[in-house]
């Protein structure tokens, strides 16, 4: 049995919101006279949503298909939809929807935009932006990053409204996406709730709110039910007490075919065999630096993907990842092949879905939807215990944010306990992925060669993956390891150093901002009269101001005295010597 903490809601809940009914009135009134966009792809088909779309393909058993796109101008976002939509329409190929990757910058309002370095997506610059990107083709846009759930909420969902929009999200970016300034987070709380009961009051045209469960705490669980219960619990608090539709998105993090498709059904089971997914998105944590090898993993998966959808329809788009995505953003013609071979694997999928065993994929979903249920109820059990209101959905996503997914897993987790450890009911894929990196790196490590080393570690955006591993491998050879989490700003990255008298600092960075986040660093280093060396890994890349791709920019960093490494033995090596060197001097 695991020996559960004293949490009080007042320590959850530090300032009353706003009751459950008021927000649904505040939703009402900011909302009138709003109208939905009508876009060329609704004109083309016929309809007045793409949920209705989605469930159209549903019953014809239709194949729709997903393509991510991430260009920091409304210029090169729209030439790219247009090309990629023409070139496909050349070869009798289809794409039905497009999601916009919008930058960080969008979720915030316009006048707190200078407060946070601009990443490698899309600024609109206007409402006609928003506008123009929707109707570039016929082709559906789906708005899920940066959206509802940040700190500009209802301003994004009207302008998204206005474009036509109505697959908009994202539920999970409320728990994980930061900001690198003091904010209202109860504000923050209230204004998502506000939008998604929007969502709700335009349900019968057809809206559907997006949640794209790996990019919330669903990634930081270490048990795949759990996740799923999870799924279960946003489903609750977006439909059963909001009133809206809600739509999961999932596949960032695993790429087991038949897993995919096991899981696939466990979300259908939960929403009562009535689903209408966003999409199955690609798994770029199996792509190697080699692109040819990542072919075998885009193929991989969506076959997969594509025989469950044969075999039970959900409404889900697929995503046929570019085999570039993992180390830049792709261009359009990476897009577009992506596309292509996605388009040829259908008949493959069409061929073997006869003769799959899926009663060995039912058992599959049966213990993933055993253990969802254990994590659901325990998770409600525990928030009524806390005495949370379990009628108002803004405290209960607040007390969920702040209990974190450690809590959660550790004391509501679907796996039986042992020896104070929950034990998996299904270790995810990061699970095993992080072990078996951080396997291969203790090789090359002896167990405590920095005893007495003392460091800061952090990302500058919402992926850990990388931060996870380098933490494991530098505390297991032995150093202080202080984890200040994800979406670091330089200043609490500063004064962590100071508080804990820091020799390193090591950054882990994903969104495109490695070369002005170095440059900021340092610059509030010099500030606080800090010289303290600077790691940096990950993506290190950003966007040059004539350029709409991220360039590498390592070589950059170097010369501003940033130590850049890819390995986190490397790291292990590196302090090992500078210690020395240290030591050495004082000795002389």
């Amino acid at each position: 049995m695991v020996k559960m903490p004293q949490i009080t809601r007042q320590g959850l809940i530090k300032k009353e919101l706003p009751s459950f009914k008021e927000m649904q009135l505040y939703a009402e009134q900011v909302s009138e006279g709003w109208k939905i966009g009508r876009s060329p792809f609704m004109d083309a088909h016929g309809i007045k949503s793409e949920r209705e779309y989605k469930e159209q393909c549903k019953k014809t058993g239709k194949i729709m298909r997903h393509a991510h796109i991430g260009y920091n101008s409304a210029e090169e976002t729209i030439a790219a939809i247009q090309y990629i939509y023409r070139e496909l329409q050349a070869r009798n190929a289809s794409l039905d929807r497009f999601g916009i990757c919008l930058d960080v910058q969008m979720g915030v309002p316009e006048e707190q935009r200078q407060n946070i370095p601009r990443g490698a997506g899309l600024v609109f610059q206007s409402e006609e932006e928003w506008i123009r990107v929707a109707q570039a083709a016929p082709v559906m846009v789906h708005f899920g990053d940066n959206m509802i759930g940040t700190l500009n909420s209802i301003e994004n969902l009207r302008l998204a409204f206005a474009a036509g929009g109505t697959t908009i999200g994202n539920v999970s970016h409320y728990y994980t996406y930061e900001y690198p300034f003091p904010y209202d987070l109860n504000l923050r709380t209230e204004r998502m709730v506000e939008a998604f009961c929007i969502m709700g009051l335009y349900k019968d045209r057809g809206m559907l709110v997006h949640s794209n469960l790996d990019d919330g705490f669903g990634a930081l669980f270490h048990d795949l039910a759990d996740t799923l219960g999870w799924a279960k619990l946003e489903k609750h608090i977006v439909e059963d007490l909001i009133g809206a539709k809600l739509g999961h998105c999932f596949g960032n993090l695993y790429s087991d075919p038949v897993l995919r498709i096991a899981f696939s059904f466990a979300l259908d089971d939960i929403n009562g065999h009535d689903s209408c997914g966003t999409m199955i998105y690609g798994n770029t944590t199996d792509f190697d630096t080699d692109f040819r090898k990542n072919y075998s993993v885009t193929n991989g998966y969506l076959l997969g993907d594509m025989i469950g959808q044969i075999h039970r329809p959900t409404g889900h788009a697929l995503n046929a990842v570019p085999v570039s995505e993992a180390a830049r953003i792709p261009s359009r013609d990476e897009i577009l092949e992506a596309q292509i071979m996605s388009n040829e694997l259908e008949r493959y999928a069409r061929m073997y879905e006869p003769y799959m065993d899926w009663e060995k994929i039912e058992s599959c979903e049966k213990k993933l939807l055993e253990g969802a249920e254990v994590f659901y109820h325990n998770t409600l059990q525990e928030l009524d215990r806390i005495g949370i209101d379990l009628e108002n959905p803004a405290e209960i996503m607040l007390a969920l944010k702040r209990l974190g997914p450690d809590y959660l897993e550790r004391y509501c987790g679907a796996g039986k306990v042992r020896e104070e450890e929950r034990i998996p009911v299904w270790p995810t894929d990061m699970v095993k992925k992080i072990t078996k990196i951080k396997e291969n790196a203790l090789r090359h490590i002896s167990q405590g060669e920095l005893t007495g080393t003392r460091l800061v570690i952090c990302s500058t955006d919402v992926h850990e993956f990388g931060k996870n591993i380098v933490g494991s491998v530098l505390k297991k050879a032995g150093a202080s390891v202080h984890d200040i989490g994800t979406d670091a700003s330089p200043a609490e990255i500063a004064e962590t150093a100071i508080e804990t008298d820091s020799q390193y600092i090591v950054v882990s960075t994903f969104n495109g901002v490695a070369k002005t986040f170095a440059r900021n660093l340092l610059d509030t280093l010099g500030k606080y009269q800090l010289d303290v060396p600077v790691f940096m890994g990950g993506l290190l890349n950003e966007n040059r101001e004539d350029g709409n791709l991220p360039v590498d920019v390592t070589e950059e960093l170097k010369q501003m005295g940033i130590i850049c490494t890819k390995k986190a033995e490397e790291i292990v090596e590196i302090m090992k010597e500078r210690n020395k060197t240290a030591r050495d001097r004082k000795t002389t």
